[in-house]
Formats: C-alpha cells, structure tokens, sequence
C-alpha cells in the first residue's frame, strides 16, 4: 500500500490493548543511506510534553485505510514504559538500541533481511558471526520526512520546485516517491509523482533534492491529485512519461 506523509498523518495509532489514549501520526524517520523508514513519529498530545514517542514500523501488524487506524502490537503500558528522548534531540544509535531490547526490535547495526535496512539486535539475540560489519562502522544517521517537505528540487538542467509530499510503501516502509509542486512561485499549484529512485542526491545542509532528471521530463509526467492513494495506473502512467519525455 502506498500512503503519503500527509495521509498518514490523518490516520489514529491503535495499542493491542484499545486503550482510550489516542496517538496519531506526526513523522517518520528515515535512514538516509537506504531511504527507508526506522520509526514512525507518534503525536501524544499532552500525554508525554516535550517527548518523541518512536513507534517501529515492525509494530504496526495491521493498517486499516477505510477507517485510517494503524493497529500496533504495543500495549500502552509497553509505550509509557518505553526509553524517552526530547523532542528535539536526535535518536542516537545507544537509544535504538535501548528501544531494541525494549520492545525486541531491531537496533539496524548490520543488515536486516526484511526491511532492507541494519538490524540484527533483538531482545535476547546473539549476533551471528556472519553478518558482522566487514568496514569500519558509522553511526547511521535518521532523517525527518517532514524535513525534506518543502526542499528544493534540482533537475539536471534547471530548477523545478519544492517537494511537497513524500509517498511511503507501507508494506517495506521504503520511501517511493517524491510529490513534487512544479509551480513554486505561481499561485496554482500542478503537482507530479517523481520516483526515489532518480534522485542523484539530498543535500541537507542546502535543502534540497537533486534529481537526475531534467526539468521538461519532471514537468510531463501526470498529474498527481495529493488527496487520493496511488494506484498502480498512476505509477504506470508515471514511468510511461518519463520514458517518452525528451532529454
């Protein structure tokens, strides 16, 4: 299933146990060397002020669109219990590993089979010698969704605009697509899919997206209405333009 940020965001976080505490969706990290996503951001009102309460993707077992819930395997007494960090600070890679052996997740300090990213570490497991780290290790470092909503996008030739969404595939929590608005500076806005896979480069630092694409193919692909899903005809449509598209 492929869901926007801003769909997400609409859609209610719900314990095992129902409890009338709700959560909804405020963000999503991302490792940015797999572009795939490592927590979900849970927006707890005033229940825990000043606190980021990070959800795995591993703990949300079921996701209901019609009724926009995404059902967790996590109790509200495993989350109130849970390692906190300041809204503000990063998420360091001894706190994803004290979220591991909380919850039993993964703490992604090698590869991790199913969700393409680094992970052997769960509750009570043993590293097997095989997949230990061949190079010397750096701290990954995760990445804001909602950061990169609003950076600059980069065409080979020109610029083109601002990203105005991101399209996450909720069955690997790999990031898709790119919405991008190719009318930044006019009052109507066209929105386009842009997939991640032709993204060259993310400049953090400078806030923005380069693309190795160029300005007239980001500009002919279809239109993207931003209140609905993606469906497969759409990305059909998508690959279909940028194929045709001149360079």
């Amino acid at each position: 299933m492929l869901e926007s940020l801003d769909r997400l965001r609409k859609h209610k976080l719900r314990t095992s146990d129902a409890h009338p505490k709700t959560k909804s969706v405020a963000d999503l990290l991302f490792d940015e060397r797999d572009l795939a996503v490592r927590y979900l951001v849970a927006d707890t009102g005033n229940w825990l002020p000043g606190q980021k309460v990070l959800i795995s993707p591993e703990a949300v077992v079921a996701i209901d669109a019609e009724e926009g819930v995404l059902h967790t395997n996590l109790t509200e007494e495993m989350i109130e219990a849970a390692p906190s960090v300041a809204a503000d600070a990063p998420v360091s890679l001894d706190h994803r590993r004290m979220l591991a052996r909380h919850y039993g997740w993964s703490a992604y300090d090698a590869f991790h089979p199913i969700l393409g990213g680094y992970g052997w570490m769960r509750a009570g497991d043993v590293a097997p010698p095989m997949v230990a780290p061949t190079e010397p290790r750096t701290e990954p470092t995760l990445r804001s969704v909602d950061e990169v909503v609003g950076y600059d996008i980069e065409g080979t030739d020109e610029g083109v605009g601002n990203v105005a969404d991101i399209v996450i595939d909720t069955r690997t929590w790999a990031l898709r697509y790119l919405v991008v608005d190719t009318r930044k500076w006019l009052p109507f806005s066209r929105k386009v899919l842009v997939p991640v896979a032709r993204i060259r480069d993310i400049s953090f630092p400078q806030q923005a997206v380069r693309l190795d694409l160029t300005r007239a193919q980001i500009e002919q692909c279809p239109e993207f209405d931003v209140s609905l899903p993606v469906t497969t005809e759409h990305e059909l449509a998508v690959l279909e333009k940028l194929e045709q598209a001149p360079v």
